[in-house]
């Protein structure tokens, strides 16, 4: 997250607070941007990255 050219244009103060996940949450939150690869959790499975298909049948 720190290499992202978003992380580098936040102001001192806003990088300095992120210390832990929820305040990383956060700024992500913020700053989608930010996100290289979504987790998306369904049912009983996990998927990382982006499959438009796989979304499709877990997000139903």
């Amino acid at each position: 997250m720190r290499k992202e050219t978003t992380w580098k244009k936040l102001d001192a103060d806003e990088q300095a607070a992120v210390i832990d996940a929820k305040s990383a949450n956060t700024v992500l939150a913020k700053n989608t941007s930010m996100i290289k690869r979504p987790v998306i959790e369904g049912g009983q499975q996990i998927l990382v990255g982006f499959d438009e298909i796989e979304y499709a049948s877990i997000l139903k």
